[in-house]
């Protein structure tokens, strides 16, 4: 185990054994590269606008003035990225059976699955004219006291949300089940649920949500579910699309689909 591992492990024992490591992705090493960069442009554009005449034609005059805007631009934008680089150097998102450490900009956080309220984890692949861009994940942790983190540049990003996603999901579904059967609604963002059926907790114009016919749907017209770059699709008894929304609106999205599957299996008539 690595020095970092072993001082992340005997920080965290209340957490319990590490399962996973994610530090910070390859974006972190290119901020310093491209930060850096910027500025050895800034330098070199100052070496060149020192040689400039200050007064004379108003082209050098314009020029001068031009290089001075350029400077700025760049030194900006390179100690922005530097900036950035330091803030997230050393950062990671560890998994362990009993919850989640993160490390970012010096503080840390350590985060019992019993602390956490919900998770959001978006993943698109964006089109474009020319073909698809990189597939994007974002993943969004809030806690039951409202605090919210975000990790959005780590490595085996997938493999983290996925892991947080089925964790907590783990975490809170006997609790989940036994709200609903005491008579409870129950909130998971685009939805609420309750033991009657799903209600259409928001409708937006445009693509964001897109809810057919009435906004609420009873358990025994639902029929399957389905994924489209990164919205989750609702599909009643006849094949029809009821709703349509992206992952990030959906809070505790696997909890979700354990349960719609739960009432599913325990409404279906035996044979």
């Amino acid at each position: 185990m690595s020095e970092h591992a072993a001082q992340s492990q005997s920080a965290t024992t209340p957490l319990g054994s590490l399962v996973a490591e994610h530090p910070i992705g390859a974006a972190g090493p290119a901020l310093l590269v491209i930060g850096a960069g910027l500025l050895v442009c800034t330098a070199l554009m100052a070496y060149e606008w020192q040689d400039m005449p200050r007064r004379g034609a108003a082209s050098a005059a314009l020029m001068s003035e031009l290089f001075i805007i350029a400077m700025g631009i760049t030194s900006g934008m390179g100690l922005f990225l530097l900036l950035r680089w330091r803030r997230g150097r050393g950062a990671y998102v560890n998994i362990h059976e009993g919850g989640i450490q993160h490390a970012f900009a010096g503080k840390q956080w350590t985060l019992p699955w019993e602390d956490l309220d919900h998770v959001t984890v978006e993943r698109r692949q964006l089109r474009v004219n020319l073909g698809k861009l990189p597939k994007r994940t974002y993943i969004a942790v809030t806690t039951k006291s409202g605090t919210r983190l975000q990790f959005n540049n780590y490595q085996r990003l997938d493999a983290l949300g996925d892991a947080i996603s089925l964790r907590l999901a783990e975490h809170l579904s006997p609790g989940t089940l036994a709200e609903l059967r005491a008579g409870k609604t129950l909130d998971f963002g685009a939805f609420k649920v309750n033991s009657k059926g799903l209600q259409a907790a928001r409708l937006s114009i445009g693509n964001w949500h897109v809810f057919a016919g009435r906004k609420f749907l009873a358990w025994q017209k639902l029929g399957s579910f389905k994924f489209d770059n990164g919205c989750l699709l609702l599909l009643d008894k006849s094949g029809r699309t009821w709703a349509r929304v992206f992952h990030f609106h959906v809070k505790n999205i696997v909890l979700l689909l354990d349960i719609m599957q739960s009432i599913q299996e325990r409404k279906t008539p035996k044979a």
